[in-house]
């Protein structure tokens, strides 16, 4: 019996933003939601500026979780804004990337602490959108950062929330794009592992893998399954794929957690030919794994400069700037060619 990848080994995400822990609950749950725990940080008390009342331009944080190092490098960012700008910043971590209900407090929280702003990477699209709303409507500023939100009315599409990110569609584009192209003329059957059910960036990631495989006639896309972003459920969902599809030549997966989690099923497995992209999330072993050809590429979206954007935003809007225009930060390819240790 194949044994999952060990899901337990620390990230130095509090550490290495050199955070203070002010509070620890236990997590609301609701219908559907994994219970778990959410951590309220403190950024580092940023000296004040003269004549800003600290009060008064507090702005919060809220990622699903910082022991993905996604978010740890988004909170970098933020935290790096944050002191440049003379704000402090508060950073709610809901400490699961399904843990909708973790979120949703803290915007309830951050609402009634009367945050100036609220900068936030929705775990879900469209859960969140009527809290976010009555923030806005309390005064809060806030910004959605990485997944977009949908939109407040029904039928709607994206939210008029400002946003800030990369763009998911063309960054998966491009790592199936490379995959596609090294397939080359030989008939191959493709799976894919797709992100969360009901998120933006997930949808995005699907579309522009789809939209690189169709360009191939040899490829066959001869199933997709969701994992969660999680790499023991890559594992898993790979374990079937290979179950029901023997002949699969190539993954893609929608993030590298879940890159991760296929290629340990691979090894494990004894399936040595068997080519793997991702499109995102950019781990130190996503780049590991590429140094070493058990990956063939991934994107990084660049998670630390869009924390320092959004709050950046944030600060304009309390400023009292109009924040109509996206900002949509450059995604980039890396492969073997491109791949070395990422700064700090």
């Amino acid at each position: 019996m194949l044994a999952p990848p060990h899901l337990d080994r620390p990230v130095a995400t509090l550490a290495s933003l050199a955070v203070l822990l002010v509070g620890l609950w236990s997590g609301c749950t609701a219908a559907g939601e994994p219970q778990g725990q959410m951590r309220l940080v403190v950024a580092g008390e940023p000296a004040p500026r003269p004549g800003n009342a600290d009060a008064d331009r507090r702005v919060g944080l809220i990622v699903p979780t910082l022991t993905n190092p996604l978010y740890a490098d988004m909170a970098r960012g933020a935290r790096r804004a944050a002191i440049e700008l003379g704000v402090p910043l508060s950073v709610g971590d809901a400490a699961n990337e399904a843990y909708v209900a973790g979120q949703l407090a803290f915007v309830e929280q951050f609402t009634r602490a009367r945050v100036a702003a609220m900068v936030i990477a929705p775990a879900s699209s469209r859960a969140l959108v009527p809290a976010l709303e009555r923030a806005r409507r309390a005064g809060v500023v806030v910004v959605q950062v990485a997944n977009r939100l949908a939109g407040g009315k029904p039928g709607s599409d994206d939210s008029d929330i400002p946003f800030v990110g990369g763009d998911d569609e063309h960054g998966a584009y491009l790592a199936a794009k490379l995959l596609a192209d090294r397939l080359g003329k030989r008939t191959t059957q493709v799976a894919m592992i797709d992100g969360m059910s009901g998120t933006h960036s997930a949808d995005q990631r699907a579309k522009g893998a789809l939209r690189a495989f169709s360009e191939n006639p040899k490829l066959t896309v001869v199933t997709r399954a969701a994992a969660d972003w999680k790499i023991d459920e890559a594992f898993a969902v790979a374990g079937r794929i290979f179950t029901r599809h023997p002949n699969v030549g190539a993954i893609f997966c929608a993030s590298d957690m879940m890159a991760l989690g296929a290629i340990e099923y691979l090894k494990q497995s004894g399936r040595k030919r068997v080519l793997v992209a991702s499109s995102g999330g950019m781990m130190e072993e996503a780049r590991a794994a590429i140094a070493a050809g058990t990956l063939l590429a991934t994107v990084d979206h660049k998670a630390d400069v869009v924390g320092y954007k959004g709050v950046q935003l944030a600060l304009r809007g309390l400023n009292g700037q109009a924040l109509s225009a996206d900002k949509v930060v450059d995604v980039e390819l890396i492969t073997a060619e491109t791949v070395k240790p990422k700064e700090r």
